[in-house]
C-alpha cells in the first residue's frame, strides 16, 4: 500500500495559531462513508478497497495505528469539511495510508478536526519522522502539504502514474505566492529546486509541495531526510539568504554612519557584514563596516549564516527534501499540472473555499479521457480513429469492459474480416475492409481504455502485441485465399462462355479448362488472369506476394524488438551538489536549445515508417477499391521503404550510444 506523509505545519494568516490544514472548504460535508466490498468504490485494477483505505482514509497517529475515519468525515465542529479532511479522503479513495505531521500547538486543532497527528517540535523532527515512515514503506511514498487543494485526477497521476519513477514533483506555473521555484530542463527533469536556504536562477515553474518518491528510492530519501535534519540542527549547517530592505524603505529613524556613502540605487552590497543574528540593529543603522563599492551594483540577496532570522514557518520539510533529492542527483521528473486542474496551497478561508470551488467545477472525467488519447500517435490513428473513439472508451468503461476483453474483441472482428476477404467477391471485399477498419478502432480503444481506467498489466501488453500479429497474418491469408477463389471463378466463367459460343467444347472440357486456368498464374493481363499458386514461383502469384509481404513485416518486427531489447545504460544520477551551497549549482549551465522539430516533417516521418494504423488503412483501402494483388504489392513496396528508413535510424542510434 502506498504511504502518504502529510506535513500540516503551516499557520493561517491571523493572530491565532490556526493550522491552514483545518481551514473550512465547504458548507456541508460530502458523503465519505467507508467503501466495502459491496460498494461501487474500487481500486483502479478492479479490486475493492477495504474500509481502512477509503472513505476519508485512516490517519495514523504516533503509534502508526489507523483511526476510524468517521470522526473526520464530518469535518470541523461547524460541520464544514477542512482542507486536510478533504485531502485525506481523496487519498483514502486511492487506497493510500495517510500519516499527518504537525506542531504540538497545532495538534489540538487537528484532533478536533478528527485526525490523530504525530507531533514534531520543528522541521528537523519533521524530516526524521518522514525518514522513519519512508523506511517502513514497502512501496512508493507520497509527500503532501496539509493545506493543499488538489483535484482527484491530479492526485491520482501523482500517486498512481508516478509510482514507477524514481521521484516525481508536481509543478505549476510560476506564481510566487506560497510555493518555491524550480527549474525544469527540456527533458522534463527538475535540475534545480529552491528553499529558504537555496536559490534557483531562471526558474521555470513552482513547486506546490506535492512529491512522490518511488519504492526503489525510499531508502535514499530517508537518508537524505536524516542528513537534512542534522544540518538544520547544526548552527550554520545550511546557508540561509534573506532579503534586506533597501535604505529607501528603512524607517525614518534609521541612521547611517557618516562614513557610509550609498550609491544612487540605494542598495546594500553583497559584502555587507551583518550581526550573527542576521538582523539589522534596532535603530535600523547599518554597521560602520558596511563598505559600499563605487559601482553600487548589489545582488538581490545577502547571505546570512544561521537560520535564526527566518520566520518560524519560512520553510518546511517538503521543499528541503526536494532540494536534497535534486542535489543528490536523483532523477526527479516534473509532472506539470494542466491549467484546467487545481493543485494549490491555501492560506485563508476565502482562498481555500475558492480553490475547492474551482476544483469542483472541473470535468475530471473529460480531462482523464483526453489524457488517455496518445498525443504522438500515427496520422491515421489520430485523425481517423481518436477523433471519435473516446465515445467508445467511455461506454466501455461504464459497462465494465476490461482492456483485455476489447483486445480479444478486436481480434475477433479481424478474423471476421479475414473470412470476408477469403470469399473473394467484390461485396465481400468491401465488407472485409470495413470490418478490418473497426478491428483497428478496437485495437486503439483497448489502450485508451487501459489509460482511462489505469488498468495496466504486463499480460495485457503481451496479449495486445501477440493478437496484433495474429490479426495481420489472418488477413494476409484471407486475402490470398480470396484472390485464388476470385481468379478461379473468373477463369471458370470465361471458359464456360467461350465453350458456349464456340459449341465445340464439351462441358467436361470447359470445366477442365477452367480448373487449369485457375492455377495459370496472375501475371497475365485480363479478367482470366489467375491469382492462385500452382507450385511455380511467379511474380504475380497472390500467395507469393503475401509470403513476401509477411516476411518483410516479420523482419521489421524482429529489428524493432531486438533494438528495444538492446543493452542500454541506466539513467545515471546527476553529479551530487553539496547542500551547504546556497547558489544554484547549475546556474552557469547552457540553457536548453529550443526544439527544431517541424510538425509537418514529424508527421511525415510517422507516415513513412508505416505504423500499424497506416498498414491497416492501406489494406482496407486497397482491398476495397482494387484487388488483393494490389494490396500485397503496395504493402511490399511501402514496407521495404519503411524498413530501410527504420533500419538506418536504428543503426545510427545504436552507434551513437
Amino acid at each position: 500500500m502506498t504511504l502518504a506523509v502529510i506535513v500540516a505545519t503551516a499557520r493561517a494568516d491571523g493572530p491565532d495559531p490556526l493550522p491552514t490544514a483545518t481551514l473550512p472548504t465547504t458548507d456541508a460535508p460530502p458523503d465519505t462513508a467507508p467503501a466495502t466490498a459491496g460498494d461501487d468504490a474500487s481500486a483502479v485494477d478492479g479490486a475493492s478497497i477495504d474500509d481502512g483505505a477509503s472513505g476519508g482514509g485512516g490517519v495514523s497517529g504516533g503509534d502508526g495505528a489507523s483511526i476510524d475515519d468517521g470522526a473526520s468525515a464530518g469535518g470541523g465542529a461547524d460541520g464544514r469539511v477542512s482542507v486536510l479532511t478533504r485531502l485525506v479522503g481523496q487519498l483514502g479513495r486511492l487506497g493510500v495510508e495517510s500519516h499527518v505531521i504537525t506542531r504540538p500547538e497545532l495538534a489540538p486543532h487537528l484532533r478536533k478536526d478528527g485526525h490523530d497527528p504525530v507531533e514534531c517540535e520543528d522541521t528537523a523532527a519533521d524530516l526524521r519522522e518522514t525518514a522513519r515512515l519512508a523506511r517502513r514503506a514497502r512501496t512508493s511514498v507520497v509527500l503532501l502539504p496539509g493545506d493543499l487543494v488538489i483535484n482527484d485526477e491530479q492526485l491520482a497521476r501523482l500517486v498512481l502514474d508516478a509510482a514507477p519513477r524514481p521521484a516525481t514533483a508536481a509543478t505549476v506555473r510560476p506564481s510566487g505566492a506560497t510555493t518555491r521555484p524550480v527549474r525544469v530542463d527540456a527533458s522534463g527533469r527538475v535540475v534545480a529546486a529552491g528553499s529558504a536556504f537555496h536559490r534557483v536562477s531562471a526558474p521555470t515553474a513552482d513547486f506546490p509541495g506535492a512529491l512522490c518518491i518511488g519504492g526503489q528510492r525510499t531508502g535514499q530519501a530517508a537518508d537524505l531526510a536524516e542528513n537534512l535534519a542534522a544540518l538544520l540542527e547544526l548552527p550554520g549547517g545550511l546557508p540561509t539568504f534573506t532579503t534586506l530592505p533597501a535604505p529607501a524603505d528603512l524607517p525614518a529613524s534609521a541612521e547611517l554612519p557618516a562614513s557610509t556613502e550609498l550609491p544612487a540605487s540605494g542598495a546594500l552590497p553583497a559584502s555587507t557584514e551583518l550581526p550573527a543574528s542576521g538582523a539589522l540593529p534596532a535603530s535600523g543603522a547599518v554597521p560602520a563596516s558596511a563598505a559600499v563599492p563605487a559601482s553600487g551594483a548589489v545582488p538581490a540577496f545577502a547571505v546570512v549564516p544561521g537560520a535564526a532570522a527566518l520566520p518560524e514557518d519560512g520553510y518546511d520539510a517538503l521543499e528541503l527534501l526536494l532540494v536534497g533529492l535534486v542535489r543528490a542527483g536523483v532523477p526527479v521528473a516534473a509532472q506539470p499540472v494542466p491549467p484546467e486542474l487545481v493543485c494549490r496551497r491555501v492560506r485563508t478561508e476565502k482562498s481555500a473555499q475558492a480553490a475547492v470551488k474551482e476544483a469542483q467545477a472541473v470535468d475530471e472525467d473529460r480531462v482523464r479521457l483526453r489524457a488517455a488519447i496518445k498525443s504522438d500517435d500515427g496520422w491515421f490513428a489520430t485523425y481517423a480513429v481518436s477523433s471519435w473513439s473516446p465515445m467508445l472508451v467511455r461506454r466501455a468503461a461504464r459497462r465494465g469492459l476490461t482492456p483485455n476483453a476489447v483486445t480479444v474483441a478486436s481480434a475477433g472482428v479481424a478474423v471476421c474480416a479475414a473470412l470476408a476477404f477469403a470469399e473473394g467477391s467484390r461485396i465481400a471485399m468491401l465488407a472485409g475492409a470495413v470490418l478490418f477498419y473497426f478491428a483497428f478502432v478496437l485495437d486503439c480503444v483497448d489502450g485508451q481504455l487501459a489509460r482511462y481506467t489505469r488498468a495496466f498489466s504486463p499480460f495485457g501488453a503481451w496479449l495486445d502485441a501477440i493478437l496484433d500479429r495474429v490479426k495481420e497474418f489472418a488477413v494476409y491469408a484471407g486475402l490470398a485465399v480470396g484472390a485464388s477463389a476470385a481468379a478461379a471463378s473468373a477463369a471458370a466463367a470465361a471458359s464456360a462462355a467461350a465453350a458456349a459460343s464456340a459449341g465445340a467444347v464439351s462441358a467436361a472440357a470447359a470445366s477442365a479448362a477452367g480448373a487449369s486456368a485457375a492455377f495459370a498464374g496472375a501475371g497475365s493481363a485480363g479478367p482470366s488472369a489467375a491469382a492462385g499458386w500452382d507450385g511455380v514461383l511467379r511474380p504475380g502469384n497472390a500467395w507469393v506476394l503475401a509470403a513476401a509481404a509477411l516476411t518483410v513485416l516479420t523482419v521489421r518486427h524482429m529489428i524493432d524488438f531486438a533494438f528495444a531489447d538492446r543493452p542500454r545504460p541506466a539513467v545515471a544520477d546527476a553529479p551530487a551538489v553539496p547542500l551547504t551551497v546556497a547558489d544554484d549549482p547549475r546556474a552557469d549551465a547552457a540553457p536548453p536549445r529550443p526544439s527544431r522539430r517541424v510538425p509537418a516533417l514529424t508527421r511525415a516521418r510517422k507516415i513513412i515508417v508505416l505504423p500499424i494504423g497506416e498498414r491497416f488503412a492501406l489494406i482496407s483501402l486497397t482491398a476495397a477499391l482494387a484487388t488483393a494483388r494490389v494490396t500485397f504489392a503496395a504493402l511490399l513496396a511501402w514496407s521495404c521503404l519503411a524498413g530501410c528508413y527504420t533500419l538506418t535510424g536504428r543503426v545510427m542510434r545504436a552507434l551513437r550510444q
